[in-house]
């Protein structure tokens, strides 16, 4: 069952480092230690959290949108060693480690990604174009990373290579799957329909599946880079910032829709209309108010990355245990849930604009977001455990 599905195994990996890279927070903040968290902080919360429920998503999406075979026990092995290097990296505190274990597990979703491409009886959305870049800026950002840390580049490059590992490369994994998923769970469209290994068909070249891509898809795509790679000097920045936003503002309309409120009516379905919204927000704030950009980028991460994690994470749940979907529009805990990621958002962002109360407002988002996590996983946690009764 593991083997079959395997963001069983990567999401409460994903969750436990959600939890503890926040929670590291209040015993500096409430005084009772002298560690400050600041530099393992976001290596938890991007290249622990948010990697490991994105390699989990994949690598139980990719074989269903390709029709291939799902992860196999070896395949499993593999990334269990990778992410067992990962979690021994965090608790010694050990950078090149964590970068290296990060570019290890990003390495193996390649080549799971690019064997079942090669084998796929179906074509995936046009905008996985987005996910192949993704993964690529992955490996190029940890390498950067690696390089740095042992003192191989310069350290003036160390922004460059933090800002695509910790938000160009999820965001291009939000833009290539959510592309597909957001408007279908908004209520704007089918959702996609779960493929079935079958007889392979000739069209295994990435030539083929490229002649499918729209243009619009190409062009953004080629910008998507671009916009990244100037950002290695504060004279390119602001372009970068401007292309990266115009690219967001593009796809939220024509693919996501999401200038209409969602058709769809319950909890999680305005959550991720929310989160979307955070992340177009976010950015303007980049733009427009660069000297805010911390607030910005936790706003990004927050009730954008973060709140759209635990959202989709709960269709994945349910959906893959036969449990009735209705638990997304009417659950109290997942509604109790999103507010306290929302709230812990507002908490981060408005605590550089309280004079005299910014520990305060960061230990209460905090305790929101641990608190949201809490109140998720009581409910949904239990569905990791049950069976996809589609399996034969």
């Amino acid at each position: 069952m593991i083997g079959q599905d395997p963001y069983r195994f990567m999401f409460p990996v994903g969750w436990s480092l959600g939890f503890v890279g926040v929670m590291i927070w209040a015993p500096w903040l409430m005084k009772y230690s002298d560690f400050y968290p600041g530099s393992i902080h976001p290596e938890l919360m991007v290249g622990g959290f948010l990697v490991c429920y994105s390699v989990g998503f994949l690598t139980t999406a990719i074989p269903r949108f390709t029709g291939t075979q799902t992860m196999t026990k070896s395949e499993r092995s593999v990334v269990l060693l990778f992410v067992g290097i990962l979690l021994l990296s965090f608790l010694l505190k050990n950078a090149v480690a964590i970068h290296f274990s990060d570019f290890l597990i990003m390495l193996f979703v390649l080549e799971f990604a690019r064997k079942r491409f090669l084998l796929r009886t179906n074509e995936p959305p046009s905008t996985f174009l987005f996910v192949g870049i993704g993964i690529f800026l992955s490996l190029f950002s940890c390498l950067g990373l690696i390089l740095i840390d042992l003192h191989i580049l310069n350290e003036e490059y160390q922004m460059f290579f933090k800002s695509i590992f910790f938000t160009n490369f999820m965001l291009s994994l939000v833009l290539g799957i959510g592309s597909r998923l957001v408007p279908a769970l908004l209520g704007h469209q089918a959702m996609p329909t779960p493929m079935r290994p079958s007889k392979s068909i000739n069209h295994q070249s990435l030539f083929n599946f490229l002649s499918h891509v729209p243009k619009d898809i190409k062009l953004l795509s080629l910008i998507f880079v671009l916009a990244s790679m100037l950002e290695v000097s504060e004279a390119t920045i602001f372009y970068a910032r401007l292309s990266r936003l115009l690219l967001v503002l593009y796809i939220s309309i024509k693919y996501w829709r999401l200038h209409l409120l969602p058709k769809n009516k319950g909890h999680l379905y305005f959550f991720i209309w929310l989160a979307c919204w955070s992340i177009i927000v976010g950015h303007f704030l980049l733009l427009l108010h660069p000297q805010l950009r911390i607030s910005a980028l936790h706003l990004i991460y927050i009730s954008g990355f973060g709140l759209l994690t635990i959202m989709i994470s709960t269709r994945v749940s349910l959906s893959h245990s036969g449990e009735p979907l209705l638990l997304e529009k009417n659950s109290a805990c997942l509604l109790g849930s999103g507010l306290l990621i929302s709230a812990a958002a507002m908490f981060r962002f408005f605590s550089s604009f309280v004079s005299g109360h910014y520990e305060l407002f960061l230990l209460i988002a905090s305790i929101a977001w641990c608190l949201g996590l809490t109140l998720w996983i009581s409910k949904f946690g239990k569905f990791w455990l049950k069976k996809d009764p589609h399996e034969v």
